[in-house]
């Protein structure tokens, strides 16, 4: 493959995709924020649509499909969790795999964007194209789910999200328990006891010391306060943000409406 198209991190094909996810999260907020409740699914509906077609497309394409072709890392968790969001009926399940939409995979599609270096060394045209096309996709419909749904989330959407978490931190346990003695080996997580350590620094150098100890349970619980704090920080920036500027709205609009009504009692007394 000529140099020029070698896809490394921060490389002029890394900037354009940040570009390109920068602009789809501005066109939604400027223009999809406000639609109604079908558009807002349907958009959601396309982006994983998106998603799971060119996962399908990496499956299938070097062949042969094993177990080990099953998505099943933490990024993976957005094909399994986005048709739940989209298709139940508003509940609190719904607003927990919403939430987790918003928060988790946001988190981690940022992450990967801001350090692709695992991720995006010359790894071919179509991965690299499927790396930056899906992780972009993930920060567009986290960003899109907060934006939509700006005046309702809260603390307790952020809760109910952990909580989808925590469950799918247990479900990846009980998968690479179960295939290890089982005779397959897969790798749920990436934080399997028997596999290589998690690519991500900060929780490599955890699992890696604690492996020295044999306390692999105690990682997983690192794992989940990690992530769930990296998770929190995301909703953090956006309560404060949204609230900032709601409150600024309402202010303004506030002040317009006494402005009005002075302004037509002294019409009115010039009667």
């Amino acid at each position: 493959m000529p140099n020029g198209f070698l896809f490394n991190p921060w490389g002029w094909q890394h900037l354009l995709a940040w570009i390109i996810v920068i602009v789809l999260c501005f066109l939604l907020a400027k223009f999809c924020r406000n639609v109604s409740k079908l558009i807002y699914k349907t958009i959601l509906f396309v982006i994983w649509a998106i998603l799971f077609g060119f996962e399908i497309n990496k499956i299938v394409n070097p062949g042969p499909v094993t177990l080990d072709s099953i998505p099943l890392y933490f990024c993976s968790m957005i094909l399994y969790i986005a048709p739940f969001a989209i298709f139940i009926k508003k509940n609190d399940v719904s607003e927990g795999f919403e939430g987790f939409l918003a928060f988790y995979m946001l988190l981690a599609g940022t992450a990967i964007y801001f350090n692709p270096t695992g991720v995006l060394n010359n790894i071919g045209l179509f991965y690299s194209i499927h790396t930056l096309l899906f992780h972009g996709l993930m920060i567009v419909m986290g960003f899109y789910i907060i934006v939509y749904n700006r005046k309702k989330m809260d603390f307790f959407s952020f809760l109910k999200s952990a909580t989808v978490f925590l469950a799918l931190v247990l479900i990846a346990t009980c998968i690479n328990e179960i295939s290890h003695f089982a005779g397959h080996g897969l790798n749920a997580f990436q934080f399997s006891r028997w596999k290589e350590p998690f690519s991500l620094p900060i929780v490599k150098l955890i699992d890696n010391s604690l492996r020295s100890i044999n306390c692999h349970f105690l990682f997983i619980i690192l794992y989940f306060i990690i992530f769930s704090i990296g998770a929190f920080i995301v909703y953090l920036i956006f309560y404060i943000f949204i609230n900032h500027n709601l409150k600024f709205y309402r202010s303004e609009r506030l002040e317009y409406f006494i402005f009005k009504i002075k302004y037509n009692y002294k019409k009115h007394r010039k009667k």
